[in-house]
């Protein structure tokens, strides 16, 4: 529970203005997003970094083009390019010193902007975008909000349906408009979804978590919030290996 606490009042320290879903411009071309954020995971997985190197970029890359004058130059192809990779390189730094050469990760992007490009790129989104308070990736929220389950639900049990929550944040990634609202309340409708399609929890026991997740974040349920989860679920051509509901079959059977 203190852990919970503690990630919660990072989150609120953060001065993120866009932590309103009603005032996101959405201001990015949509198949570019879910390239780049592709493109993310495909060298966290290649170098084995940290998953939460992805959400760092791709905070970084938003609060980037969130600045007026570089928000003018996104529909600039070359321009968003070389800031999503510059992003992918600062949010490294902050997880590792092991980095790949920036030729190594511009070969990954069969594109052809220069590493002169990139470094120049890094310079100005170093200098333009808060460092003293980035807000804490989605996946610390799940791992905690994971604990608050009832200790009816198993450890096996609680680890896939953490593997389902992190699959559907993920996917979160490449819609702007998830991205712009606090990580708490998109890890928590993330979760909400994954408990409606299993049976591991009682009503009462989803009501009691409810209430802790709201009376600690002061936030309410946004079904909309739900249903665009659900719809990039959906839409994703990949989808989970084991569903939800065939694993804990799986899991009661064992």
């Amino acid at each position: 529970m203190n852990a919970f606490q503690n990630v919660v009042s990072r989150e609120m320290e953060t001065p993120n203005p866009k932590f309103q879903i009603t005032s996101s411009k959405m201001l990015q071309n949509t198949v570019w997003r879910k390239l780049v954020v592709q493109w993310y995971f495909d060298v966290i997985d290649r170098y084995e970094f940290d998953r939460d190197v992805g959400y760092a970029a791709i905070s970084i890359f938003d609060r980037f083009l969130d600045i007026p004058k570089s928000a003018k130059r996104a529909s600039d192809k070359i321009f968003y390019e070389t800031s999503a990779t510059a992003s992918l390189i600062l949010a490294l730094r902050l997880f590792t010193n092991d980095l790949p050469f920036a030729e190594e990760l511009l070969e990954m992007t069969k594109s052809c902007i220069s590493t002169i490009d990139v470094r120049n790129a890094c310079i100005e989104i170093y200098g333009s975008v808060d460092w003293e308070n980035l807000p804490p990736a989605p996946t610390q929220f799940a791992k905690e909000m994971i604990e608050l389950l009832p200790s009816s639900v198993s450890e096996p049990l609680k680890n896939h349906l953490l593997q389902s929550v992190l699959y559907n944040l993920e996917l979160s990634v490449q819609d702007e408009l998830c991205m712009s609202l606090p990580p708490s309340l998109l890890t928590w409708m993330a979760l909400e979804n994954v408990l409606d399609i299993t049976d591991c929890c009682s009503y009462d026991d989803k009501c009691n978590l409810r209430c802790t997740i709201i009376s600690m974040t002061g936030h309410s349920e946004s079904l909309t919030l739900r249903r665009r989860l659900q719809r990039l679920h959906n839409e994703d051509k990949h989808p989970d290996i084991i569903p939800v509901r065939i694993a804990h079959a799986i899991l009661i059977d064992q």
